[in-house]
């Protein structure tokens, strides 16, 4: 019986120190340690996220009723909704952002040539935006967008 009652006790004070060690470690520091964490679900959802969108206002010739994001015109462009768009995009806004000229024109040509191949003209805008992920998901909005820089892409005959 004092063998139950020992281990009954050391159970009760291992709970006991988890439970303190996982708060504090969180609340202090925001951070968990591996196995001892605090049970917060989701508590390292990040609050504002800020990338880059691809914008487009005009396709051949015929401009849009108002500026539309490219992964919301599949019917438009095929690889609207693909990963690498995705991060095209993202290397086109930091170069934008960075002064790389170079490589702002690199990336202009991969989009152009690969992803607007079968649309003549093009008329679209590099956007930084910024959201709050969860908001985004309810909404569909965004709670700042700063355009960048405008291009068309025109295939003269």
């Amino acid at each position: 019986m004092p063998y139950y009652n020992t281990q009954k006790k050391l159970i009760a004070i291992v709970v006991v120190m988890y439970f303190i060690i996982g708060n504090f470690t969180w609340g202090t520091f925001r951070l968990e340690i591996y196995p001892i964490f605090a049970w917060e679900l989701f508590s390292l959802v990040p609050n504002l996220e800020t990338d880059f969108g691809l914008q487009i206002n005009a396709v051949n010739n015929v401009a849009l009723d108002s500026p539309t994001y490219i992964q919301d015109l599949p019917d438009e462009f095929s690889e609207a909704n693909s990963i690498i768009v995705y991060f095209v995009i993202q290397n086109l806004g930091k170069a934008i952002e960075s002064g790389k000229q170079d490589k702002v024109q690199e990336y202009r040509d991969q989009i152009e040539s690969i992803y607007f191949s079968s649309q003549k003209q093009v008329d679209y805008e590099i956007i930084k935006r910024s959201y709050y992920p969860r908001d985004r998901w309810y909404t569909g909005e965004y709670e700042e967008e700063v355009r960048l820089s405008q291009y068309d892409k025109s295939d003269i005959e």
